[in-house]
């Protein structure tokens, strides 16, 4: 007979990390659909960015108020408020045909869509042991690493057959059961604990969070980290390969994506060494930032590097990323249960802060420095040696990131952590 106590936890994971899952699907969705975007709503491809871009600001801006709403009012009532604007915004821009509503619902997504993570993880840190919390949030990751390949794999066909507008309101269908499950299933925390979120003040909550040098090194540490991956691999990577190897779109691409691979498939080893083995934690950081100065230093500046070879770093170099998971862990044990998720959430929009809002358009501005052109939308193919001057910033980051680990206190046992 199935002990419902044990599974609990487990289905609030799961139907937590659906939305992970879904709002990551959504957010990549756009890729797919820039053609459609630009003949219905009769826009340019700077308005498609801005279009595409409305979602991160308002899902970066929220991070922090997101995390302090989760500790004040508890993860059921923010995610539950969240995933109905979410799936609201959906249907709104899968029906509306004026260009700026279009770009409204897209803010709004951006908007609702904002505590999933910081929400998430504060369930996990709630309704598991500390020694499986790096595990299970690696895991959260792989998920939502999964909706974004889906967002563009999958869905490109059902743009295909059935148009983009039907493809969101499908979408929309798929949010609607979600929303379902996360109010009839998720809970705050198990009930032997008493709730302690409706009596804090969340600006105490901030203040005891922002006051902790571990956290701003975590937070420094996640930016760096996850900023280079991002900025290289989110944006830069594509042309980058076919400037270097004269590829083609959909092979540089699928070279570029076996960078998310490797977080995929990395975060869940890393979350799990971190619970098992604490003392591997400052190797762990050191080891994996290492690696991946190294092997996205040598994927972009050898010239001629076997396809194989190539693939290989771009793999090792998602595999690093995933020592991000080891900030999270010890963002966890170094805050108390009430302000628990606003620490996440800081730490969460430190790793969003540096990498598409920041590298990416210095990226872009090195690149008009070294050739003196000023877009890319002016049929102007960047050579490969002015993405090699661009990228030197990548390093930087992954040296400031080794600086960083060199001062967190990885130390802390499990046992120490405070209880919730």
């Amino acid at each position: 007979m199935i002990n419902y106590n044990k599974l609990q936890p487990w289905l609030i994971w799961l139907t937590a990390t659906c939305f992970v899952f879904f709002q990551f699907l959504i957010q990549t969705s756009t890729s797919v659909m820039i053609p459609a975007f630009m003949k219905e709503f009769q826009i340019t491809p700077l308005q498609v960015g801005l279009l595409s871009s409305s979602y991160f600001y308002s899902y970066l801006t929220m991070q922090l108020p997101a995390g302090m709403l989760v500790d004040r009012f508890g993860a059921r009532k923010v995610l539950s408020l969240g995933i109905i604007l979410f799936t609201a915004a959906c249907w709104l821009f899968a029906h509306t045909t004026n260009f700026y509503v279009a770009q409204v619902s897209r803010i709004l997504m951006g908007l609702g869509a904002a505590p999933v993570i910081s929400t998430t993880f504060a369930l996990v840190a709630h309704w598991f042991p500390a020694n499986r919390f790096a595990l299970i949030i690696g895991l959260t990751d792989t998920l939502g690493m999964l909706g974004g390949i889906a967002g563009q794999a999958y869905l490109a066909g059902w743009v295909e057959q059935i148009g983009w507008r039907s493809t969101i309101t499908g979408c929309f269908f798929v949010g609607i059961i979600i929303a379902l499950f996360i109010v009839l299933i998720v809970r705050d925390q198990p009930k032997a604990i008493d709730s302690p979120e409706q009596t804090v003040n969340p600006f105490t909550q901030l203040s005891e969070v922002i006051k902790l040098p571990q956290i701003w090194l975590n937070g420094i540490y996640v930016a760096m980290v996850w900023g280079a991956a991002i900025a290289f691999t989110g944006l830069w990577s594509v042309p980058f390969l076919q400037a270097q190897y004269q590829l083609s779109l959909t092979t540089a691409a699928s070279i570029s994506s076996v960078v998310f691979v490797g977080i995929a498939t990395a975060t869940p080893i890393t979350g799990w060494l971190v619970d098992n083995f604490s003392h591997l934690r400052r190797p762990l950081m050191f080891g994996w930032t290492i690696a991946g100065l190294v092997s996205l230093t040598l994927a972009i500046y050898c010239t001629h590097l076997p396809l194989l070879l190539l693939i290989i770093l771009l793999f090792l170099f998602g595999c690093s990323t995933s020592s991000y998971i080891i900030s999270f862990a010890l963002v966890r044990e170094t805050t108390s249960a009430t302000a628990r998720a606003t620490a996440m959430g800081f730490t969460n929009m430190m790793s969003l802060l540096v990498g598409s809002p920041i590298l990416q358009p210095i990226i872009g501005y090195f690149l008009k420095a070294h050739t003196g052109n000023s877009t890319i939308a002016t049929n102007i193919h960047f050579a490969a040696s002015d993405f090699k001057k661009a990228f030197i910033i990548l390093p930087i980051c992954l040296l400031i990131a080794l600086l960083s680990a060199a001062f967190i206190n990885t130390t802390t046992p499990l046992t120490n952590c405070q209880s919730d």
